[in-house]
């Protein structure tokens, strides 16, 4: 079959608009719209021993809690118990639920929220190179010629180059300081320059 004959047989603009009206479940009214009675109905069901059985499964295999709540939460949107506002209400009591559930049982779950430790560290260290790199570059400003100092430089660049480059972020104390140097007018200073040729001869 040639892409101009699948073209031809493709859905015509507005033909969804031709169809039996409240075809589908969510296209009917929400059998609650009372987030206490949605929420009275959740609770009911996840109490079924054959409920209770299949979450456990799920939290025992490391399914994350919130995301077994959400799952819950879009299958009853999905069969017209109830609109996405009512949902997004009675989501913190399916979630809730669910905790229960699997403290009640005596396993060990994952909520799904938790921070990534090795991500954090790895992201702190970045920042360190990425805060002492800068000031380095201060120090060979002032020092251009100056090669244990540009060595150093071009060391911590290759060892960043290793790992991948995260934005910095600034703490107020950095913030700070880096607006007082900016504030501070810059003065050079220059030493006087000694006359040459006969008039820097003493005078006997």
């Amino acid at each position: 079959m040639s892409i101009q004959e699948n073209l031809f047989q493709g859905s015509i603009p507005g033909q969804s608009l031709t169809d039996t009206p409240q075809n589908f479940a969510w296209e009917r009214p929400a059998e609650y719209t009372d987030p206490t009675e949605a929420a009275r109905f959740e609770l009911k069901r996840l109490n079924k021993p054959k409920a209770i059985d299949s979450v456990l499964a799920l939290l025992q295999v490391g399914f994350p809690v919130i995301a077994l709540a959400e799952t819950i939460k879009t299958s009853s949107q999905s069969e017209g118990l109830y609109n996405p506002d009512v949902g997004l209400l009675i989501t913190p009591v399916i979630t809730e639920q669910l905790v229960a559930t699997a403290d009640d049982a005596g396993i060990d779950y994952v909520m799904g929220d938790e921070e990534d430790e090795e991500e954090l560290s790895r992201q702190e260290e970045e920042r360190v190179e990425a805060l002492l790199k800068k000031d380095m570059d201060k120090l060979l400003s002032k020092n251009p010629e100056d090669e244990l100092i540009e060595d150093a430089v071009d060391s911590l660049e290759e060892t960043s180059q290793e790992s991948p480059i995260v934005e910095v972020v600034l703490t107020d104390e950095d913030k700070s300081e880096e607006e007082k140097e900016s504030m501070e007018p810059e003065t050079d200073i220059t030493e006087d320059a000694k006359p040459t040729g006969l008039m820097s001869r003493s005078m006997i």
